[in-house]
């Protein structure tokens, strides 16, 4: 622009004013500046203004911000973190409290197939009844939304005690409102990952905060031919879809309810369903697109 005057540095915040000369003002009311000046300072923030006439003007907005979360990016590809096997170093110890049995099976077997002792508790109570017998928990994983005794009343009693400050506290819930996230993480978790849990996600964030070094399965030649447990498994075009959008998602508590369903729907398919189960509890989402690539294509 054109600059502003010192002088007239007061004035342009003022509601119905405009500086300058009138060849210079635009059309508009003269409320703009005023009533952005406003909800920034509802907001508990600050506009300021530097001009030099004749050159031009800057206008910044300052806030106070309480720090964000970390953002969770996958170090690599969904595709190779679908090949973890275990990770150096020395065993550490995860702590899972959900009220929801199939989510704490689920976490319980993948930490477990990758070398974590797991310990369980389905309720905040019995979390923190395991917090003050286990003091040397590397990782306590809980979820926010829990009868009688919350993640949050647990987090804040967790923080509280002298051997809870330092463990790895994650967060999770079905609720991913930015409040219940941002509350979290007031109270003092390391994290939060919304369910359905996508794995390669929790594998960064246990890599983050424990600073570990996977272990990978070395590649190998694969091939397209369906196992035998899947030979003769015929699925809807509906179902197969559905096993595909889950496991292009990496959604594996999807994939067990999925298998579950289907081994409870039709006896002639419990075996196969049992292997897609089996294959999701090992984290293998590529292995289960394979497979529901080839069911749509047969």
């Amino acid at each position: 622009g054109c600059g502003i005057a010192p002088t007239d540095l007061d004035k342009i915040f003022e509601p119905f004013q405009q500086v300058g000369s009138v060849k210079q003002r635009k059309q508009g009311t003269g409320l703009g500046l005023a009533i952005t000046k406003g909800l920034v300072e509802m907001m508990g923030g600050s506009l300021n203004v530097t001009s030099v006439l004749g050159q031009g003007s800057t206008f910044s907005i300052s806030f106070k911000l309480p720090e964000a979360p970390t953002v969770l990016q996958p170090k690599r590809p969904s595709s190779v973190l679908a090949k973890v096997i275990g990770y150096q170093g020395k065993r550490r110890t995860v702590l899972i409290i959900d009220d929801n049995y199939t989510s704490r099976a689920v976490l319980v077997k993948i930490l477990t197939h990758l070398g974590f002792t797991t310990l369980e508790a389905e309720n905040g109570q019995e979390g923190l009844n395991k917090v003050r017998e286990s003091p040397s928990l590397d990782v306590i994983i809980t979820d926010l939304v829990m009868p009688e005794l919350s993640g949050f009343a647990v987090i804040e009693q967790l923080r509280a005690m002298p051997h809870g400050q330092k463990v790895v506290l994650i967060a999770i819930s079905a609720s991913a409102f930015e409040a219940d996230c941002q509350h979290s993480l007031e109270l003092g978790c390391n994290a939060f990952i919304a369910k359905p849990i996508k794995f390669d996600l929790l594998l960064e964030c246990l890599r983050i905060h424990l600073n570990l070094t996977w272990l990978y399965q070395e590649d190998t030649a694969t091939t397209n031919a369906l196992p035998p447990e899947l030979a003769t498994i015929v699925l809807t075009p509906v179902q197969a879809n559905e096993l595909l959008e889950l496991s292009k998602q990496g959604d594996i508590m999807g994939i067990c309810d999925f298998a579950k369903q289907l081994e409870q729907a039709d006896e002639e398919l419990a075996t196969a369903a049992r292997h897609i189960h089996e294959l999701a509890t090992q984290f293998k989402t590529r292995e289960i697109l394979k497979i529901a690539q080839n069911l749509l294509n047969a």
